[in-house]
């Protein structure tokens, strides 16, 4: 039992040892548990991604003020140009409508148009001394001259209208082509750089600025159609029509709120255009109702015509046999820009989206990693103090099966079950040995008969037996005579075969309830209990 105490006491020694906070492996990174170092190792993985993500974000959003600062630096050339091709058309329908007329009022918003047109030109020459390409700056230069000339001769046909030259039918229905142009233009780009950020052609807001570009087309050919034949059927065909693009046209103002900026500055522009056009397309309406109707305007064929058409090929470009507009300034290029960097911010917002999705994934993951690595283990490591503590205090009943993995806690299970298995030897042999000292204690070791010390217990037993059962108690004490001269004449071998041999003839005699004891040499006594008389 001792032998068991101090191997128990050396396990709690050791484990003490081990859990102490001054060994030197628990300073500082050993003091924490096990659940505590999973976390900070996870909580470095996961500063590490952070960092890693954070690097990106900054990278990102400097290609994403980029492609902004180039958005704005892009947008007002376009727009200027656009604006200016658009008042010029304007500022020829009402040239038109003043020769027709001569109502002052056609004369005022000329002026206005006028007005506006050399702001923007203002706003552009600032704008154009950052442009890169030196053909946009001399074809700006040479647009700007034309421009000058074309207001001389406008001035010039207000003074001539009293002519009253003809005017060519075709020239009246082709108008209309020429003056929605801008507007049409307009709703392209727009309809582009939502193609853009939408991701495609299949979005809500692309469907309804495709059905209004349908619509507008629909409008024009109903309105030549109208100017050539002078039908009122043709008339309402056309009115329905631009009444039917209308309600498309409110769809997408009560989305305006959700748009990017960028498009509702492109959306306001078209509805003013279109608002602009249409007044001046009822004032045409009016002049075809006119009993004048096909007279005057020479002049404003053979000069304004011409020159205003050459003025828009310098700002954006001629038309080629496809359709398509090549050479001058032209808008498309600064809207083509646009939409490249819409594209980039596009772009950035998926990577971003991306990155901190993976990022949330390696943190869930490694979590859940972190939390079932630290179940395990812990679990093991829990199970093996358990284990620890039960074997100190001295229980041996705890099963350990055998752990067959390799790694610290089931080599730490393993070396429990070794250590429970030898204590349990131990305890095994030292209980033997218990029993052999506490045998040899009160047993004669050489006849194995019960010494004096059993022999004192067994007589006050039986006395305090026969006391209490009335009984009678038979003492006999017995030796050998000339023992000495056996052990003399013999040798004690022969002596010690003699003692046994009469150790067993007195156990053969008694009866199994009596007591026989070897009391020393060759003194023997014998306690015989329930007799009735000595």
């Amino acid at each position: 039992m001792l032998r068991t105490n101090r191997q128990a006491s050396l396990i709690v020694r050791c484990w003490n040892r081990i859990t102490d906070p001054a060994a030197p492996w628990n300073r500082p990174w050993f003091t924490f548990s096990i659940r505590a170092k999973l976390l900070i190792g996870f909580g470095i993985i996961t500063g590490f991604l952070l960092l890693t993500v954070s690097v990106s974000l900054i990278e990102l959003r400097g290609i994403k003020q980029f492609s902004r600062g180039l958005i704005r630096q892009q947008m007002p050339s376009a727009v200027n140009t656009q604006a200016i091709s658009r008042d010029v058309y304007a500022s020829l329908a009402v040239l038109q409508g003043w020769i027709y007329v001569k109502d002052p009022a056609y004369q005022k918003e000329r002026s206005a148009l006028w007005d506006s047109i050399e702001k923007v030109v203002k706003r552009n020459d600032r704008l154009s001394k950052q442009w890169q390409n030196l053909n946009h700056q001399i074809a700006w230069r040479r647009a700007k001259a034309y421009l000058e000339k074309l207001q001389l001769a406008q001035n010039q046909i207000v003074y001539s209208t009293s002519l009253n030259r003809p005017v060519t039918q075709s020239f009246l229905s082709d108008f209309p082509i020429a003056h929605w142009s801008n507007l049409t233009e307009t709703l392209t780009h727009f309809m582009n750089i939502q193609e853009v950020d939408s991701q495609g052609k299949d979005s809500h807001v692309y469907k309804i600025l495709l059905s209004i570009q349908e619509g507008n087309q629909r409008s024009l050919t109903d309105f030549q159609r109208y100017l050539l034949s002078g039908k009122d059927d043709d008339l309402q065909q056309f009115n329905n029509d631009w009444n039917a693009t209308d309600a498309e046209i409110s769809k997408i103002d009560s989305l305006f709120s959700s748009l990017p900026d960028t498009q509702q500055i492109l959306w306001e522009r078209f509805k003013n255009i279109r608002q602009r056009f249409s007044s001046v397309t009822q004032r045409l309406i009016l002049l075809r109702k006119a009993p004048h109707w096909g007279r005057a305007g020479y002049l404003l064929i053979a000069q304004a015509e011409p020159m205003t058409n050459h003025i828009l090929n310098l700002l954006i470009g001629e038309k080629n046999g496809a359709g398509e507009r090549l050479g001058g300034i032209q808008a498309d290029q600064h809207f083509a820009l646009i939409s490249s960097a819409y594209g980039l911010l596009n772009d950035i917002k998926r990577l971003q989206w991306f990155e901190w999705v993976m990022l949330a994934f390696a943190i869930v993951m490694g979590l859940l990693v972190a939390i079932v690595t630290a179940r395990v283990i812990l679990h093991r490591l829990n199970r093996s103090i358990a284990i620890a503590g039960y074997i100190a205090s001295g229980r041996r009943d705890i099963e350990i099966e055998d752990e067959v993995t390799d790694d610290e806690a089931g080599k730490l299970l393993n070396s429990l079950r070794h250590m429970q298995s030898s204590i349990k030897k131990a305890e095994e042999r030292l209980e033997a040995r218990k029993e052999e000292m506490t045998y040899l204690a009160f047993h004669d070791s050489l006849t194995g008969l019960p010494n004096r010390a059993q022999f004192e217990n067994e007589i006050e037993r039986l006395l305090a037996l026969a006391d209490r059962h009335n009984q009678k108690v038979a003492l006999l004490s017995l030796d050998v005579d000339n023992f000495k001269a056996i052990n003399d004449n013999f040798g004690h071998d022969v002596g010690d075969q003699f003692l046994v041999e009469l150790a067993a003839r007195l156990r053969g005699a008694l009866r199994k309830e009596d007591f026989v004891a070897r009391l020393s040499g060759d003194e023997f006594s014998v306690l015989v209990y329930g007799i009735k008389q000595a």
